[in-house]
């Protein structure tokens, strides 16, 4: 389960910020087993998490939301926030490979080439709690589009987050 409170959390000592970024990749390790199960079960099964740059996306992320505490004077960073600079980062990196998709049928190799883009973005909007099932589909293309092929900013993320979050809210 996402649990925000680490992105709360003031200075850290060394060995808090590193329990926190090992609590945040273990999270996402543990998101990505579930999201490449249905990878598996949809034909895509060469789908692995590099931990590696894992970590590096995760680090990232961490300093880029301390850096904007720091600048803005802000004490937390809000959900929308920890969303955008997520998603960012996720994106950045790319921290799932896909193996060889030239024997794959067309639909799967799209899947295959999106790959880091799709997993970021749901939990981005998870994050943000945002109900993913009724964003209308050519918006939620339009994201999966940006997050792959764009570089992301991860500002203007969080407002595009923040957007979604009103027009689209999960029920508590």
């Amino acid at each position: 389960m996402f649990d925000e409170r680490d992105d709360l959390a003031g200075p850290l000592s060394e060995a808090e910020e590193r329990a926190r970024i090992a609590r945040r990749c273990a999270y996402l390790y543990q998101a990505f087993e579930a999201y490449n199960s249905k990878l598996v079960a949809t034909g895509l099964s060469s789908a692995t998490m590099n931990k590696v740059l894992l970590l590096n996306a995760v680090e990232s992320y961490f300093l880029d939301i301390q850096r904007l505490k720091a600048f803005h004077g802000m004490e937390r960073a809000d959900r929308f926030k920890i969303a955008g600079y997520f998603l960012k980062w996720l994106c950045k990196i790319r921290p799932i490979q896909v193996g060889p998709l030239g024997n794959l049928p067309p639909n799967l190799q799209k899947r295959g080439i999106v790959v880091n883009a799709d997993f970021a973005l749901i939990h981005a909007l998870i994050v943000a709690k945002i109900n993913q099932p009724n964003v209308e589909p050519r918006l939620v293309m339009s994201l999966l589009y940006s997050a792959h092929y764009r570089e992301l900013d991860g500002g203007v993320m969080a407002v595009t987050m923040e957007s979604l979050a009103r027009a689209y809210p999960r029920a508590a």
